[in-house]
């Protein structure tokens, strides 16, 4: 188990996530300062998802321990989804930059992370 948690540390530390490449988005458009409340609502959502993820999950396991499994292939089935459709994404125009720069835009974008 905690091999487990050290090898996630280790991946999740050292490689960039969407709210680090929107932020270095944001902050060469738009500056730090105006990036600051983006970057405030993804720290407040990752804890907010730490502390909701580590208490279900731990719920769930202790209602359904065989469950292990089949979240680990709904994990990674939802990771290659995510990696296709960024490989076919166009990127945005102006307009939307605009109104994703902000506190909540941030803080929802954690509950769609994978990393998170």
């Amino acid at each position: 188990m905690i091999v487990s948690m050290l090898i996630y540390a280790f991946v999740t530390s050292f490689t960039p996530g969407p709210n680090n490449i929107m932020a270095m988005v944001f902050t060469n458009k738009y500056g730090v300062k105006q990036t600051f409340r983006f970057c405030l609502g993804v720290g407040i959502g990752f804890l907010v998802i730490l502390c909701l993820s580590g208490f279900f999950n731990m719920i769930l396991y202790q209602v359904m321990p065989k469950i292990g499994w089949v979240m680990a292939f709904i994990g990674a089935g939802y990771m290659i989804y995510l990696a296709v459709k960024i490989m076919r994404s166009k990127g945005g125009d102006d307009e939307t930059l605009d109104r994703y720069n902000h506190f909540i835009p941030g803080m929802l974008l954690q509950f769609i992370n994978p990393k998170a």
